[in-house]
């Protein structure tokens, strides 16, 4: 009885640590114009707000991150979301699925390898200068992470039964229609698939179905306005790739870039550890592949863009943190403690 109440309450105090670091300095540069990567998101609910539909307008973006926001702000008046309250509570929502995402890999440590793993990996995600600083910003980044975690906790259900595909197409629907890179979780799911028992091209059906009905449904404009939607794509792709007007960066310059934030996450300590969880992880490799394989598949595909930024990074951070986690629950397994 000891151990769970002592495991409960080292998470609350983590969750509080999470909470305390995301929603403070939630106001910094509001007596400020906001940045156009803030002002896209929370203008594009005052003009739904403004027509009265749900016609989101910023198709460079899926629909439901905006949605949400606009959830949160239906409770200020019109005339105030010019206003730096309409900004905070927008990063309060952010910051709110920061302290989500935090909770999540707890779970998902839990589940692939024991509660140290998840209180470990809990503590480096909740301290992690890279998702703090993302958490105080309006992006939907910090967002698609929870949804990404959600996906591998659904992952780790699957079996002969349909179910674990149902809440597999449902996270991973929610992730893409977040942010359009949710879609680089499907070679997880693929190889989760593949290492479950009960394999088969229906319940493999079932997952993309549900997935590609969460997209439709959360952004219900990009098939009534199909042309606009796809000309706001073709922005989001030419300002990563060739048309942006910058200077092309090599695959292996922003190799080195993701690679030098993922060492500024966990700190040298934290990268230490990394490295030496991913050789504890050779016998437990099954259960571990698609989350690995995520963090991979994302660090492959962001590096052939033309710009890097450290955010792009957050969605497959859990990776990061729960190696971690599970390379201190070992060596403490191992230890002179009980």
């Amino acid at each position: 009885i000891v151990a769970p109440v002592i495991t409960t309450l080292l998470f609350l105090a983590v969750l509080m640590l999470a909470a305390a670091l995301r929603f403070s300095g939630l106001g910094f540069g509001l007596r400020h114009h906001p940045h156009w990567d803030e002002r896209a998101f929370v203008e594009a609910v005052e003009q739904m707000r403004r027509q009265g539909d749900l016609d989101h307008r910023f198709y460079e973006y899926p629909g439901l991150f905006i949605y949400v926001l606009h959830a949160a702000l239906a409770w200020l008046p019109q005339d105030a979301l010019h206003s730096p309250a309409a900004y905070l509570l927008a990063r309060g929502v952010v910051a709110g699925f920061g302290v989500l995402s935090v909770a999540l890999v707890f779970l998902l440590g839990r589940r692939l390898s024991g509660g140290g793993t998840g209180l470990v990996a809990a503590l480096v995600l909740a301290v992690s200068p890279v998702d703090v600083g993302n958490a105080h910003t309006v992006r939907p980044d910090v967002a698609l992470q929870a949804f990404v975690l959600l996906s591998f906790l659904a992952f780790s259900f699957l079996g002969k039964r349909a179910p674990g595909d149902l809440w597999a197409g449902l996270a991973m629907g929610g992730a893409t229609a977040v942010k359009f890179t949710g879609v680089l979780l499907g070679p997880s799911y693929l190889l989760a698939r593949l290492l479950a028992p009960g394999r088969s091209v229906k319940r493999l059906a079932l997952a993309v179905s549900i997935a590609l009905l969460v997209l439709c449904a959360a952004t219900p404009y990009a098939l009534i306005h199909g042309r606009e939607f796809l000309a706001g794509v073709s922005v989001q792709w030419t300002a990563h790739y060739s048309g942006s007007g910058l200077p092309s960066r090599s695959y292996l310059e922003n190799a080195g870039f993701y690679l030098g934030i993922g060492a500024h996450t966990l700190g040298p300590l934290g990268s230490a550890l990394f490295l030496v969880g991913l050789g504890l992880l050779r016998r437990e490799w099954r259960a571990w592949a698609p989350l690995l394989a995520h963090l991979l598949v994302t660090l492959a595909v962001f590096c052939t863009a033309d710009r890097a930024y450290d955010r792009f990074l957050v969605p497959a951070s859990g990776a990061l943190a729960l190696v971690v986690g599970h390379a201190v629950a070992r060596a403490v397994r191992w230890g002179p403690w009980p």
